[in-house]
């Protein structure tokens, strides 16, 4: 594959210690480029459904998570701005992480994308390092650029 800079950067953000890591690698990658940055959080709500939540407690359940993913990117996006990224947005979408990323990928027309690292403590984790590598390998078919 051709490396060539990057238009537009995905940086798909998790709630997590370390995410941080993710974050400035991103915003580093779009200074560099010069590429538009979107920052995405994936909630994925599947653990809301284990529960016997109904009705009203389910929804306010879903409402309270997407809140705080808006907060946690309207954070990570001035960090963006004040670190000089001048083209720079963020994505909320529900739904499970694999599929979602490759809809997005293909929707916003985007030609990297930054991914975090597996924690080996983290075993609740949808990604270990065999299927990180499996899932790169996917978006590399497609042409495009995955930072780890």
């Amino acid at each position: 594959m051709t490396i060539h800079p990057p238009k537009h950067i995905l940086c798909a953000v998790r709630s997590r210690p370390g995410a941080e890591e993710t974050v400035q690698r991103a915003i580093n990658l779009a200074l560099e480029s010069g590429a538009k940055l979107t920052f995405c959080q994936i909630v994925d709500t599947d653990f809301v459904d284990r529960f016997s939540l109904r009705g009203s407690s389910r929804k306010a359940a879903y409402q309270e998570i997407t809140e705080m993913a808006e907060f946690a990117l309207m954070m990570i996006r001035d960090q963006a701005k004040r670190e000089g990224v001048v083209d720079v947005d963020t994505v909320i979408r529900t739904g499970g992480v694999r599929r979602t990323l490759h809809q997005l990928v293909d929707e916003l027309g985007i030609d990297m994308l930054v991914l975090g690292r597996p924690k080996k403590m983290a075993a609740q984790d949808v990604f270990n390092q065999k299927r990180l590598d499996a899932f790169v390998a996917g978006f590399e078919e497609k042409g495009v650029q995955v930072s780890r």
